[in-house]
């Protein structure tokens, strides 16, 4: 197995227990807060957000993006995740349509994180390949640019190392 895989492979665990189970405001195409809004699942990333346009679910946020920040090799090959989470909120639309305006955005990000980290903790294989390593970290980003708030999540991966044969290449 390799690295391109392991993103794979958590990607698609997370859109099966994560982002399926789960929807969040989407933030208004224009960049104009309306009165109505559209819940979505987040979108589910492979190493970094695609250009605009690029991605298959036609927004960014809600987001969670699945990225390798580095990772070793010895009996194992062990790699260094971090899921970058990213929500909007800019508030309560009250019954007469008027947003009024609050920072309770953490919340939306905190659930999503306590989701994540109860379907790690319950599956720490995924698909039979990529074992998750505890501890499991999390963080909320020290800036945040209200209306959209963001965290991060980091854990280790196991997975098998890289198998070739020096003779058959080289002799």
């Amino acid at each position: 197995m390799n690295d391109i895989e392991v993103l794979e492979y958590l990607c698609k665990f997370l859109k099966d227990n994560v982002a399926n189970k789960i929807k969040l405001e989407k933030p208004p195409d224009r960049g104009k807060v309306e009165e109505d809004y559209e819940l979505v699942k987040p979108a589910v990333h492979e190493g970094w957000v695609p250009p605009k346009n690029f991605s298959d679910y036609g927004y960014d946020v809600p987001g969670i993006i699945v990225m390798i920040d580095d990772g070793s090799e010895d009996t194992l090959a062990e790699l260094n995740v971090r899921l970058k989470i990213v929500t909007y909120d800019p508030g309560t639309t009250q019954e007469d349509g008027i947003l009024s305006p609050n920072t309770k955005g953490y919340k939306d990000l905190l659930n999503v994180i306590t989701r994540i980290r109860i379907e790690l903790s319950q599956n720490p294989i995924i698909l039979e390949k990529v074992n998750i390593n505890k501890p499991i970290k999390w963080s909320m980003d020290e800036e945040q640019s209200y209306p959209y708030w963001s965290a991060n999540i980091s854990f280790g991966v196991s997975i098998a190392p890289l198998l070739f044969n020096i003779n058959e290449q080289y002799l």
